[in-house]
C-alpha cells in the first residue's frame, strides 16, 4: 500500500485562516473571498457550507455568515443588529454571497420571499397530517392558505 499523500490545494493570497477582525473586512476582501461562478451568477465559496447549506466563517473568534457579512459590508450595517436579515434573490442559491443578488429586509420580507421562491418548508407539502390532500384554498387578510377540505367536513360534522 501506498502512502497517504497531503493535498496540495494552497489557499489563495490574502485568505488565510487566520482570525479576522471586522475592521479587515470590506468589498476588496469579499470579492477576493475564492470562488466559483453558477449558471445564475451566484458566488458560491470554496469553503465547506454548514448542513443548512450557508457558508460560515470566523471573525473575532465568532462564526459569522459570510451572506450575512457580505449585506454588512455592501450596505453599510452593522452584523449584530437584529432589525435586519439578509435576503437572497429568487432562485438563488443559500451559499451565494454575490452583492447583487443580496439585500438587506425585515424578518417578514425574508419570510415573504421564502414563500414566494417556493423554499417555505410548508409550500412543498401537499397532504394534511391525516394523509388527505391539501385541496382547499382560503383568503386571510393579505394572502391565500391551503386546508384539506376533507377535515374539514368531518369538523363540521361534530
Amino acid at each position: 500500500m501506498g502512502a497517504l499523500r497531503k493535498s496540495r490545494f494552497r489557499r489563495p493570497t490574502g485568505f488565510k485562516k487566520r482570525n479576522r477582525k471586522f475592521s479587515e473586512i470590506n468589498k476588496e476582501w469579499i470579492n477576493s473571498v475564492p470562488k466559483t461562478i453558477n449558471d445564475n451568477g451566484c458566488w458560491i465559496p470554496y469553503l465547506v457550507p454548514t448542513p443548512d447549506g450557508y457558508v460560515t466563517i470566523s471573525i473575532e473568534s465568532s462564526p459569522c455568515r459570510l451572506h450575512r457579512l457580505t449585506v454588512c459590508v455592501y450596505y453599510d450595517l452593522d452584523y449584530y443588529d437584529k432589525s435586519f436579515e439578509s435576503r437572497h434573490s429568487q432562485g438563488c442559491d443559500r451559499a451565494c454571497f454575490n452583492p447583487e443578488h443580496l439585500q438587506p429586509g425585515t424578518i417578514s420580507d425574508n419570510a415573504r420571499d421564502t414563500v414566494a421562491h417556493g423554499n417555505h418548508h410548508e409550500s412543498k407539502r401537499e397532504l394534511c397530517d391525516f394523509g388527505h390532500p391539501l385541496d382547499g384554498l382560503q383568503r386571510n387578510r393579505d394572502s391565500y392558505s391551503r386546508y384539506c377540505k376533507t377535515c374539514k367536513r368531518l369538523r363540521e360534522l361534530r
